[in-house]
């Protein structure tokens, strides 16, 4: 929260990580909070709502929630719920955030062999092969991209209540928080994607992203 200034507008995913980090901050300046991505699940430990709530008590000046979840199966019940006001309102403001909090999910297994992504379990079982079958190997509010940075499965975009890859990508700084080396290779397709500018991670994950290739100029976004 330190190098956060006055005025901004922070933008906030979900995720254990990211949970434990808006834990550990004492106190935030004056800025506007905004919940990037719908609710995800019934914990509402987990909850990006709850994040939110947290965050506006050690600081800020506004905080605004989406109340609704992050995936809806009908497109019509999206498309209503994406024009009710209230929700309308923060899918808006998206175009105002200057710094995003986002964890990073991936979709191979965690070292427990447990899922390391919470949001393939908010999906039927269907869609989850779909998007698996379309190449996704990591997502960060819910959006799904392949190993090369592209966006997987566009169509699930249609389902979901987050802000947009395009509204993701110009946020000026956007720092991704994970924990568990199997990430690595997911936390390497978003910067691919150019959708990450700064890493906040543990040190096994460390070690597994100095391993892997590193990424020239043209393919970062900065």
């Amino acid at each position: 929260g330190g190098t956060l200034q006055n005025g901004e507008t922070l933008g906030l995913a979900w995720g254990r990580t990211l949970t434990h980090m808006i834990e550990s901050l004492e106190c935030l300046p004056n800025v506007q909070i905004l919940q990037l991505n719908g609710a995800v699940g019934s914990n509402l430990s987990q909850s990006p709502i709850e994040l939110v709530r947290r965050a506006a008590l050690i600081g800020g000046n506004n905080a605004k929630a989406i109340m609704a979840p992050l995936y809806i199966n009908s497109i019509e019940a999206a498309r209503a719920m994406r024009n009710q006001p209230d929700i309308k309102e923060v899918l808006e403001l998206f175009d105002t955030v200057t710094t995003a909090v986002v964890a990073v999910g991936s979709f191979a297994a965690a070292r427990d062999g447990g899922i390391n992504s919470q949001f393939l379990p908010l999906l039927p079982d269907g869609v989850q092969q779909q998007l698996l079958d379309s190449g996704a190997i990591a997502e960060a509010c819910g959006i799904p991209f392949r190993p090369d940075g592209s966006v997987a499965d566009r169509g699930l975009l249609e389902h979901i209540l987050a802000i947009t890859p395009e509204q993701l990508g110009r946020i000026p700084r956007v720092i991704g928080v994970a924990s568990d080396p199997t990430k690595a290779s997911a936390i390497h397709a978003l910067c691919h994607a150019g959708m990450i500018t700064e890493l906040v991670v543990d040190a096994d994950l460390a070690e597994a992203l100095l391993a892997l290739p590193a990424l020239s100029a043209a393919e970062r976004r900065r």
